[in-house]
């Protein structure tokens, strides 16, 4: 059969839609904000972070100071400047001072309150977000108690108050007896008053003005935490005390121990627990603790006293005297060095005796002596060959009897080996004779007999020793009843030449029979 013919169909393949007025406005937005909008706020935020990384966000005070755009210096600058020109005004009684913070022992730490500032933006919701009231923040101070307490003194006094009087202790000589002086009120301002008249201003930054009325000042030290540091100075004033010096036994006045006796500031560990001495570390707890002075001994005092009281057991050392030539030898020792003494351990006796009295404790003590070393004083006896009067060859011996300076003198040619020694000659009406002479015997004792100058007494004189004749009668040797060989007219010799006895030995041993003599003035 034939088919029968189909009716063509239409077929849709798709349909476009013209977008509608609303679409095409969001996509046109979309883009605005993709390409624009984003964009210019990406720039904002970093021209933002830009601008105020390193500087105080907008809105940002401190106190009353807006410090907002500036760096870390820039606002450690301002916060000194500010500070420096924040003044407090007090109304006293007497009418109104002015005065600047540091004055009043406050002052702002520009370092640390700038580190703050910058510190407390740097967390992401405050760097983003100041928020509508801003970054406020106080200053940190310095507290200056010293300063403060200090002007509080100044204060009182230059607008007609009157500072407190602590209760004293002080020693009455009359009736030998420590008492207490009352403490007397004052009237005035408190460095509490002025902290609080200045704090306000500080943190603020901003200069006020304030009322400030006087108020009783109480004093630190009050009689009555005193009664019981009187009594025990007291007490020290009749602790027994006995300083046994030489053969005496030495004693302190109750006035001499009064002078020992001082009052040590207040510290941290004395105190009065309601009026009674003690430890902070044993009052009762609520105790009413107030700083009170101790009695202690001066031990410096005390040694004052030993040094003058053993001033008998004190002598001073006495030097040698001795000659040496030029080749350095020793040719004549006046006389030895005598050591002397010197108190002993002073100082140590000194705090003894302190802490006997502090402690009112007996002593009995004795003060010592040490020795002190002598030396020798030393000269150098060096005559000009040329001018000696006898020329020796070599090392010839001989003997200077110098009438003039009073010495006789041993050489070796023209070197000294003996003296020069002091010695005495005779009278002017019995005088030593002149000339060169020399040793014609040698006796180491004799009993030597003449006649006074009176021509009719006889003097005898036993056991002269050391004795070199070296002109009939005349001789050199040892004087025993002489102490002093200096030349005053009255002591010369009957005519022989007079030597210490130490001397006239060395003399004696060293000189031959034959040793010339020379007596010249």
């Amino acid at each position: 059969m034939p088919e029968t013919p189909r009716s063509p169909r239409l077929q849709v393949v798709g349909v476009v839609q013209p977008p509608s007025p609303r679409r095409r406005a969001a996509g046109i937005g979309l883009k605005v904000l993709v390409f624009v909008i984003l964009p210019l706020m990406v720039l904002t935020a970093a021209l933002y972070v830009m601008q105020y990384w390193s500087r105080a966000l907008p809105g940002t005070y401190v106190g009353n100071l807006s410090v907002a755009g500036l760096n870390q210096a820039e606002l450690v600058s301002a916060l000194e400047k500010e500070s420096a020109n924040t003044t407090v005004t007090i109304n006293f009684p007497d009418g109104p001072q002015t005065l600047d913070l540091g004055t009043l022992g406050l002052s702002i730490d520009a370092q640390a309150s700038a580190k703050a500032v910058f510190a407390d933006h740097r967390t992401v919701s405050n760097f983003l977000n100041p928020g509508s009231e801003g970054h406020r923040f106080l200053p940190i101070l310095i507290d200056e108690a010293p300063i403060r307490e200090k002007a509080a003194h100044t204060l009182t006094g230059m607008h007609g108050g009157k500072e407190p009087q602590n209760a004293q202790v002080y020693y009455e000589a009359s009736i030998q007896e420590f008492q207490v002086a009352p403490d007397i009120a004052g009237l005035g301002v408190t460095p509490s008053a002025l902290f609080d008249a200045a704090k306000d201003a500080a943190l603020q930054l901003s200069s006020t003005t304030v009322d400030l009325a006087f108020v009783e000042l109480a004093p630190a030290i009050t009689s009555a935490d005193l009664g019981k540091v009187s009594q025990r100075a007291n007490a020290m004033l009749h602790t027994d005390l006995a300083v046994q010096v030489g053969r005496h036994s030495k004693t302190p006045s109750t006035d001499q121990r009064a002078s020992w006796i001082t009052f040590e500031p207040a510290n941290a560990d004395t105190v009065s627990c309601n009026g009674t001495p003690g430890a902070t570390a044993v009052c009762p707890q609520g105790a009413q603790t107030t700083a009170v002075p101790t009695p202690k001994v001066d031990t410096s005092a005390v040694q004052d006293w030993l040094t003058e009281i053993g001033k008998p057991l004190e002598t001073p050392p006495i030097p040698g005297i001795r000659i040496k030539n030029v080749l350095g030898n020793v040719t004549w020792e006046g006389k030895d060095p005598v050591e002397g003494a010197q108190l002993a351990e002073v100082k140590a006796l000194a705090e003894n005796i302190g802490n006997a009295i502090d402690t009112g404790q007996t002593i009995e003590a004795e003060l010592s002596t040490e020795p002190v070393s002598s030396l020798w004083e030393e000269s150098t006896f060096e005559p000009d060959p040329a001018t000696l009067v006898y020329k020796a060859s070599g090392s010839k011996k001989w003997i200077d009897v110098n009438l003039t300076t009073n010495q006789t003198t041993a050489y070796e040619g023209a070197t000294p080996v003996i003296g020069p020694i002091p010695s005495v000659h005779g009278r002017p009406w019995r005088p030593t004779p002149v000339g060169n002479f020399s040793v014609r015997s040698k006796i180491s004792s004799q009993t030597m007999r003449g006649l006074e100058d009176d021509g009719e007494t006889e003097y005898v004189t036993p056991g002269v020793p050391w004795i070199l004749y070296f002109y009939g009668d005349y001789a050199l040797h040892g004087a025993y009843w002489r102490s002093n060989f200096t030349y005053p007219v009255y002591l010369g010799s009957h005519g022989c030449v007079n030597l210490p006895v130490k001397d006239s030995k060395t003399l004696y041993d060293w000189a031959s029979i034959g040793t010339p003599v020379i007596v010249h003035r």
